[in-house]
């Protein structure tokens, strides 16, 4: 009866103790913990807000280049390469990387003021369907194609700790994932311009941090025959939402791809030197930490 009771105050003090463990947490615990708290508020509000991210300086600042309003650009799918498939999951299986980084992009690219032309697969069988009716009628074509994937996401190896004094103790465990993304700018025929000319390319990295805590009771109940070991364990997590930091990401290759863009027309003087613009565009990419003005920031980009 001792034990039993032994048990049963130990699990109270490890309900409380890992809500303590996850609360400090360590160095990765507490770099996501702004993250994990405000993702939970826009998940539990009732309210609809506006994604803003840490890169939103940086869009405004490409969408003052006036070349960018005349560029008119339709988005490629942007596959997930990766290959990584999560079966850890509660909810079913998938793929660790979402497959909307085309509509992200389509929508990265509208906020900085290029001339988005619809491409597609659900717009091009809107258009058989209607050419089929007989209706007739312009289509606006772009001049460039923004292709690419996710390329790649590696699982790196992270850090696990334990202590325990007669079966009690807590625990933590800490990994990182690093995504990358590649895309590229392609022209399509267009006056006395070639198709299939890369005209600009982009890569960048992302990564995504894991912190695992438990804490843990056993011990032995029972005597004789009876004798049964008990243990009861509480574990607490966080980890970077991927999908909403992929949108992150996006818009980065966004003013990273459209400022390599500019400074190669401006270096072959076909433009107006714009140099100089892109390059405080680049200064604003390197302050990610810092969200713009009145905006609502889900998670912080590393």
């Amino acid at each position: 009866m001792i034990k039993i009771a032994g048990i049963i105050a130990g699990i109270a003090g490890a309900i409380a103790l890992a809500g303590c463990t996850t609360a400090q947490g360590d160095s990765g615990a507490a770099f996501l913990k702004d993250a994990s708290s405000t993702a939970t508020l826009v998940g539990q509000s009732s309210a609809t807000v506006t994604v803003r991210g840490p890169y939103d300086a940086a869009m405004a600042c490409i969408s003052k280049i006036p070349e960018v309003h005349s560029l008119k650009i339709g988005v490629g799918l942007i596959a997930d390469q990766t290959g990584k498939v999560n079966t850890a999951t509660e909810d079913g299986t998938g793929a660790f990387v979402g497959n909307g980084a085309s509509n992200m992009f389509n929508s990265a690219l509208a906020q900085v003021g290029v001339q988005l032309i619809e491409l597609s697969p659900e717009y091009r069988a809107d258009i058989d369907w209607v050419g089929a009716k007989g209706i007739k009628g312009a289509i606006a074509m772009p001049n460039y194609m923004l292709m690419g994937s996710v390329s790649s996401l590696d699982f790196l190896p992270g850090s696990m700790g334990t202590f325990q004094v007669f079966g009690i103790g807590p625990g933590s465990r800490a990994y990182t994932a690093l995504g990358s993304m590649d895309t590229r700018l392609v022209t399509l025929p267009y006056g006395s311009t070639d198709g299939g000319l890369t005209v600009a390319t982009s890569s960048a990295a992302k990564q995504f941090a894991a912190v695992e805590d438990k804490f843990g009771v056993g011990t032995f109940v029972g005597s004789g025959n009876g004798l049964t070991y008990a243990s009861f364990e509480v574990d607490n997590g966080h980890r970077e939402p991927m999908q909403s930091t992929l949108r992150f990401l996006v818009d980065y290759e966004v003013v990273d791809l459209l400022g390599n863009f500019i400074d190669s027309l401006s270096a072959a003087r076909k433009i107006s030197d714009r140099r100089s613009a892109v390059a405080e565009c680049r200064t604003l990419l390197q302050m990610e930490g810092a969200p713009a003005p009145q905006t609502t920031q889900v998670a912080s980009a590393t």
